[in-house]
């Protein structure tokens, strides 16, 4: 990280002197000091990351191809006149075990069109999807075996319930308008 932050303290100087590296050496040496005590940062993560940078990349490489893919299905979807929109939302539970983990995918499920994450409480996930096509649960869920890889662990088969499904994970509280609640309240 050391060696990163120096190297982006040069390319915001635009050039190379003996003056801008002193500073920046001293500034990056403060800034790393920093983000040891404070930001709960070490070498020790700095290491871990770095063995898993091509996991990584691999992912963010998978992401932009499956933003791409649910990008094209949404505007088909759209604009086919002949289609019909059955918009749902389904719950799930993850298989991660890092907080980060659970952000990323969180993050990457909002990031593809067509769904959204609408709320995530421990290990449940609950996603508006735009459409049936768009259920985490149709063809197993990839990008959550992929994200589990770069955890570290292993992927298996998905854990996914719906709304309509009877078990616990799935029981999904109504969406209540504003009007909707204002009307409920009123009558009590």
């Amino acid at each position: 990280m050391y060696f990163l932050l120096f190297g982006f303290w040069v390319l915001l100087n635009g050039k190379w002197t003996t003056e801008i590296a002193i500073v920046g050496v001293i500034v990056t040496v403060a800034l790393y000091a920093f983000m040891c005590a404070f930001m709960d940062y070490s070498p020790k993560k700095e290491w871990q990351i770095a063995k898993r940078f091509f996991k990584i990349a691999g992912y963010f490489f998978y992401l932009v191809g499956e933003i791409f893919k649910s990008a094209w299905g949404t505007m088909v979807l759209i604009w086919s006149p002949d289609k019909e929109i059955e918009p749902r939302v389904t719950s799930f539970r993850t298989r991660l075990r890092t907080d980060a983990g659970k952000v990323v995918l969180a993050n990457s499920i909002t990031m593809t069109p067509g769904t959204i994450t609408v709320d995530v409480e421990d290990d449940l996930f609950l996603i508006h999807c735009l459409d049936n096509s768009f259920d985490v649960g149709n063809d197993g869920f990839e990008m959550e075996d992929r994200i589990m890889v770069i955890e570290g662990g292993h992927a298996s088969a998905p854990t996914v319930s719906t709304p309509d499904d009877e078990s616990p994970a799935a029981e999904v509280a109504p969406v209540i308008s504003e009007s909707e609640e204002k009307e409920a309240t009123k009558d009590e």
